[in-house]
């Protein structure tokens, strides 16, 4: 939370350090409450092991779609590379689609077949409260940009 709050992707508050201890007691707070939130709603599961199996399963269907976002992104980024040499094309290009194409069939299989529904909750769940940030970001007109310079 410290780093995307420094690069604008969160509210600036996140970033605050405080002046004695010189950590980001924020966004510190904040991952804390969340903890406790979660640590609270994982006492109405049965087993310690049926938490720990739902919440795995639901990070590998959150790393399948991200990997899968970078893989479209590198075949986009390097779609000119396309008309060249076949060699480029396959390395550039096709081998990354291919693969981000094999991880969203991986993440749609494991929710669609194998997950039961808390899992499936939990993991679109995730994805899905990534999209507040954003929208807040967005709306206070400091959305991270490449290009944007990056205080250090």
């Amino acid at each position: 939370m410290f780093a995307m709050a420094r690069d604008n992707a969160l509210h600036p508050r996140y970033a605050r350090v405080h002046p004695e201890w010189q950590t980001p007691w924020v966004a510190t707070g904040a991952i804390w409450a969340l903890a406790v939130v979660l640590l609270f709603a994982s006492s109405y599961m049965p087993t310690v092991k049926d938490i720990l199996d739902k919440s795995v399963a639901a990070t590998c269907f959150q790393i399948c779609f991200y990997m899968s976002m970078a893989g479209f992104a590198c075949a986009w980024h390097y779609r000119e590379k396309w008309s060249a040499g076949a060699r480029e094309k396959v390395s550039y290009v096709l081998w990354p689609f291919l693969s981000a194409s094999f991880m969203v069939f991986v993440a749609a299989y494991s929710a669609f077949v194998s997950f039961d529904t808390l899992t499936n909750i939990i993991g679109i769940g995730g994805l899905a409260l990534g999209f507040i940030p954003l929208a807040m970001s967005k709306r206070r007109g400091g959305a991270y940009s490449v290009d944007a310079k990056v205080k250090v």
